[in-house]
């Protein structure tokens, strides 16, 4: 008889002790050749293992941290890059698969809880994405989001204002001071 209960690693053919044991050396920053090395498992498959844990804490965060009544939010863009940056990626003609990457990440900077992610290009889009997983995460308004990126700013506001069904006002379109946001039509500096 076999069991057909949820299946973690999915359709994954290692046990869950090799499974743990390569995250662990991946979490302890041993490069994937490494872990393949030690552990024996082929490195596409540690590559397909990463995805599905990935998934799976994704859709974990999704369905566990909704409505968070956050008193004080830190928001920050990571800058990284895939393979070279983008500026070699463009003069050498590379697909978008590689160059420049950014994290925008939402914390609540008292439980340490991370609230929201979004990985992807440094637009508008992404950061739309990142805002809808913000709002589902959270209870609005926010009321004090500390250093906002200027573009996830902006954003914002347009954000708050069609939500509320009203347009953004120029005041709340304006870039901040470094360090400081203007969100909703509140200035948050102390």
């Amino acid at each position: 008889m076999v069991e057909s209960g949820p299946k973690p690693l999915g359709d994954m053919r290692i046990s869950m002790k090799d499974a743990c044991l390569a995250l662990g050396m991946l979490l302890e920053g041993m490069s994937i050749r490494s872990v393949e090395r030690l552990t024996g498992l082929h490195r596409d498959t540690i590559d397909n293992l990463i995805l599905v844990v990935g998934d799976n804490c994704q859709r974990f965060l999704e369905e566990t941290v909704q409505s968070v009544a956050a008193k004080d939010v830190q928001l920050d863009e990571i800058w990284s890059f895939v393979g070279m940056k983008e500026k070699t990626r463009v003069a050498k003609g590379h697909s978008a698969e590689v160059g420049d990457s950014w994290t925008f990440i939402a914390i609540d900077r008292d439980t340490k809880l991370i609230l929201a992610h979004q990985v992807g290009q440094r637009d508008d889009s992404t950061c739309r994405r990142f805002l809808k997983r913000l709002n589902r995460a959270t209870i609005w308004p926010l009321p004090t989001i500390n250093r906002w990126p200027r573009r996830l700013h902006a954003q914002r506001a347009v954000h708050v204002r069609h939500a509320s069904g009203l347009r953004p006002t120029d005041k709340e379109l304006r870039q901040p001071a470094r360090g400081h946001a203007v969100f909703a039509g509140h200035d948050n500096r102390h």
